[in-house]
């Protein structure tokens, strides 16, 4: 199993798994090939070489067309017929035309076994020519339509079908779904209403002026009078002048009995035209406006002027007259079949045996065909198996493969290379967009191979074209799965993403957002009320851009404003309470804070850099005096010590004076006061010192509970005779029962001894 870890053997899995995955792909498309072909149907083999001789002759047949009537031929080589046995004869029109030959290359009548095919083209068709019967031949037949402008002499619905006509003096158009349509009454008001309208009645006055004309010799016993209580169109109006009539141009009256108002209902309806193409609405009746768009102009049309085509319902569905789209009130646009059309059909037959030299490669359509038909009982059997044995094998070689993904021969572990660090989807991207690549190399080398130069086998290299592009697509393919198995196996696919990066980039970002907020909160409290305000603002400005109908681009800038200003507002408030937050803790006496102006706004930044200066100096300030305390505190414990050397000496020689033999009274009466005020001395230098080491915080206390009475009482114990000697009476309150307090028992007593001594 260590074998398949070297280098060379995943090599060589990896090219022969892309070999398996190309052959069961020629496999496949071979197979569907034939399933399209029919090969697995019923006699499926006959009627495959009965398709691929009609194939053939439908080729040369689009041939024999392009070489006679001319037109883009897709390519720069011609075809002989000579030695095909094909034989042809095109006549125009279908089947069931004359059979008068325009073109042939045959003599007599045609045989019994004949066939045909009928192509229909324009003045200049483009061909895709082959001469390969697998290719195939086709063709598009060119602009066989044309836009027409159609004259407009009058207009009508039809509220059977909700369908609006035009009238152009000799039959009708059905108007575009698009282009007309029922609305609400008054849904759409236009200052070309009456310019419109007006245009529609002129054609109106037109018809009414024909018919009045007429009226004597007419079978349709008209009368003017009964028409204008009707149809409110001409209004004791005399009949139009020359310049009224467009020139004098009459139009035939609309084959309706009457122009009336919309049925159902009192007042006249509009019917209008407008350029924004809406779409049809729900419950169109008479009771709705009817909406016309037009290309050019829009305006209401009174329902007078427009034409109930109801009673003629049955003859307009009979109609075969194209759609018409309104561009003016007076023009509509038809598509109408070119006149330069013509439809072909070729009666083709073989003559003789064909050339059969060549084979498929050299030979001719024909030969190709039996070819081909002669490969379909093998290729039918072997499709199928070949898509399931290299299927297997490629599957098998794929796991083999992903065995050794990360392995290295003689090492232990899993061991990434460059390529298996790079991205997980980055490195699907990239692949993906080297497979569309090969892709459209595949589509671009089937196109130019088919419509190359008539070059000899021109399949097979398109074939092996493919075969290489899908060669090499397989290779990557496989080279993505490697690495996709590498981390896997590392355990770390998920984190090796750039999404799982920007995931995490946005966390760490949430987080310092989610910081600063709680910092805002706590350092701000009106932060609230500023968002609110905000919200509020916002509000009122939306309501009034929409109460001004503010348009979709202005909206667009608004939102993107509101966007930029509220983060802004959120920065402004996030370096706001840095700056409250040091203040607080200044206020508090912490002197150490320090504000990180960086990125802060100039006032702001300005502020941060004062604050700043301000602990500074106050903690310069505060040091100074700490140094002065400390210097004063060494210079008083310096100077004790000093002190107490030659007062300890002073007072070893009074005790050793103390113990001579010293008969005169008044030298002991003056070392009496030696020692009394050595030790005086002593006592004070001690208590500077201590107070001293209370002042620097250098004092260490033996906390315990301690009868405080007990100790009191001893104080006043130890100071009774003094107090009698000075007739100092003391007056005390001490309770009987102990009182403990949590102290130090030797300072406590100092403390109640000076007290006495004071």
């Amino acid at each position: 199993m260590k074998k398949i870890y070297k280098t060379s053997t995943k090599i060589g899995l990896t090219i022969l798994c892309s070999l398996c995955a190309v052959v069961m792909l020629m496999s496949l498309f071979g197979t569907v090939a034939m399933a399209e072909f029919g090969v697995y149907n019923d006699n499926g083999q006959a009627s495959v070489s009965e398709r691929l001789y009609k194939r053939a002759g439908e080729g040369y047949a689009l041939w024999a067309v392009a070489n006679y009537h001319g037109g883009d031929l897709g390519t720069d080589f011609d075809i002989d017929f000579e030695g095909t046995g094909f034989k042809y004869g095109i006549v125009e029109g279908d089947e069931n035309a004359k059979k008068e030959y325009v073109a042939q290359n045959f003599t007599g009548d045609l045989p019994k076994d004949y066939h045909t095919a009928t192509f229909y083209v324009s003045q200049r068709p483009t061909y895709f020519l082959s001469n390969r019967v697998v290719e195939g031949n086709s063709y598009w037949e060119g602009e066989t339509i044309s836009a027409q402008d159609i004259n407009v002499f009058g207009i009508g619905y039809d509220i059977i079908d909700d369908k609006t006509y035009i009238w152009d003096g000799e039959q009708f158009y059905p108007v575009t779904s698009e282009n007309a349509y029922p609305v609400d009454e008054g849904y759409y008001d236009d200052s070309n209403d009456a310019s419109i309208n007006s245009s529609f009645e002129h054609l109106w006055k037109n018809q009414a002026s024909a018919q009045a004309t007429e009226v004597t010799t007419s079978e349709h016993e008209y009368n003017v009078e009964e028409r204008d209580e009707v149809t409110h169109v001409v209004e004791d109006e005399e009949t139009p002048t020359e310049e009224e009539t467009t020139e004098g141009v009459t139009y035939d009256y609309l084959p309706t009995e009457e122009i009336t108002t919309l049925p159902g209902t009192s007042d006249a309806k509009l019917l209008y035209l407008n350029h924004h193409g809406f779409h049809s609405m729900a419950d169109m009746g008479w009771n709705k406006v009817l909406f016309i768009g037009s290309w050019e102009n829009c305006g209401g049309i009174e329902a007078a002027n427009v034409a109930d085509l109801s009673e003629i319902h049955d003859e307009l569905c009979k109609l075969d007259t194209p759609e018409v789209q309104l561009r003016t009130p007076t023009v509509a646009r038809a598509e109408i079949n070119n006149t330069d059309n013509v439809k072909y059909t070729v009666y083709y037959f073989t003559e003789g045996q064909p050339d059969s030299k060549g084979g498929y490669f050299h030979g001719n359509m024909f030969t190709q065909a039996a070819a081909v038909a002669k490969v379909i009982p093998v290729a039918m059997v072997a499709c199928p198996f070949g898509i399931i044995i290299f299927f297997g094998l490629a599957i098998w070689l794929l796991f083999l493969l992903f065995c050794g993904a990360g392995h290295r021969y003689g090492q232990d572990g899993i061991h990434a290379t460059k390529l298996d660090r790079v991205p997980m989807d980055l490195a699907f991207v990239i692949a993906w967009f080297i497979e569309m690549g090969l892709f459209y190399m595949i589509e671009a080398a089937s196109y130019s191979t088919r419509f190359a130069n008539g070059a000899v086998g021109q399949t097979g290299w398109m074939l092996l074209i493919i075969s290489i592009i899908t060669f090499i697509g397989g290779v990557v393919g496989l080279v993505w799965l490697m690495t996709v198995a590498v981390n896997v196996k590392l355990g770390h696919w998920w984190q090796n993403t750039l999404i799982y990066k920007l995931l995490h980039v946005i966390k760490a970002w949430w987080g310092r957002v989610r910081l600063d907020v709680l910092a805002i909160r706590k350092s701000v409290r009106w932060d609230i009320r500023i968002w609110i305000l905000f919200a509020v603002f916002v509000f009122l400005e939306l309501f009034g851009l929409a109460a001004l109908s503010a348009r979709g681009e202005l909206l667009f800038v608004w939102f993107l404003e509101k966007v930029l200003f509220g983060v802004a507002l959120f920065f402004f408030l996030k370096h706001y309470a840095k700056i409250k937050n040091a203040t607080l803790q200044m206020a508090e006496g912490n002197m150490n804070v320090a504000i990180d102006t960086d990125k802060m706004p100039l006032d702001l930044a300005e502020q941060g850099e004062a604050l700043n200066k301000i602990s500074s100096g106050m903690t310069t300030a505060v040091t100074e005096r700490i140094k002065s305390e400390r210097m004063k505190t060494e210079l008083i414990t310096n100077v004790s010590h000093d002190i107490k050397t030659p007062l300890t000496s002073i007072i070893n020689y009074v005790d050793l004076l103390e113990k001579e033999q010293i008969d005169n009274e008044k030298a002991k009466e003056y070392l009496d006061v030696l020692d009394r005020q050595s030790n005086r001395l002593k006592k004070l230098i001690e208590d500077l010192i201590e107070a001293s080491k209370a002042a620097t915080g250098n004092i260490n206390f033996q906390m315990e509970a301690v009868n405080a009475r007990m100790i009191l009482n001893q104080s006043i114990g130890e100071f009774a005779e003094r107090l009698e000697k000075g007739q100092i009476t003391l007056v005390s309150n001490v309770p009987e029962e102990d009182i403990y307090v949590w102290a130090d028992n030797r300072y406590l007593w100092r403390v109640f001894d000076n007290l006495m001594n004071n």
